[in-house]
């Protein structure tokens, strides 16, 4: 009985020792960042959307807003855009909610979204990849006058890691299943 209970914590031991040598990614990238900053330069808010699961609307809403921007969004175009037309990546700006409520804000397009005459409002930009544009206008003036920016990037596509301690938490509860698996079988043969 010594003996199994000692091989049945070494086979532990060592797949906790594999396991933490093993290193992997989570499928998802970053896509999109909108960060605010305070005066000192940490950050304050921020928002991602990740590649292939960006939301119709990616929101800060604890950060307060200049009204006056609301319809004057800024448009991030693919690079290559002929004059007179357009194809949208990315928007962000001042969004409505719903009555009242105002909120910092951007939405990721397809990427083969259909180009179209450039809208009659706001700012259109050439979307650069990993290049930060700058959103702190949209900021409250309050915030800006205490030196607050913000920043909007697009195209990131990073690779987030995944943090070690899960491939090792996995590990561990797969070896107890197993050894209390094995421990059930044995205990049900010499009962037979």
């Amino acid at each position: 009985m010594v003996k199994r209970t000692f091989v049945g914590r070494l086979a532990v031991w060592i797949a906790i020792a594999f396991s933490m040598a093993i290193t992997t990614t989570r499928a998802a990238t970053i896509s999109d960042i909108m960060t605010v900053y305070d005066p000192a330069g940490n950050i304050f808010a921020q928002a991602i959307a990740y590649e292939g699961q960006e939301l119709p609307i990616v929101t800060l809403p604890q950060v307060p807003i200049d009204l006056n921007q609301f319809g004057n969004p800024t448009q991030l175009v693919l690079p290559g855009t002929t004059p007179g037309t357009f194809v949208a990546s990315d928007i962000f700006g001042v969004a409505n909610l719903g009555p009242g409520n105002y909120v910092l804000a951007f939405t990721s397009l397809e990427d083969n979204a259909p180009a179209g005459p450039p809208p009659p409002i706001g700012i259109v930009l050439v979307e650069i990849p990993g290049v930060p544009v700058s959103a702190t206008m949209y900021l409250s003036l309050d915030l800006q006058a205490q030196g607050y920016t913000a920043t909007f990037v697009s195209g990131l596509d990073v690779a987030t890691p995944l943090p070690a301690t899960l491939p090792l938490f996995a590990t561990g509860l797969g070896m107890m299943g197993l050894l209390g698996w094995r421990r059930k079988r044995k205990r049900a043969e010499a009962a037979a």
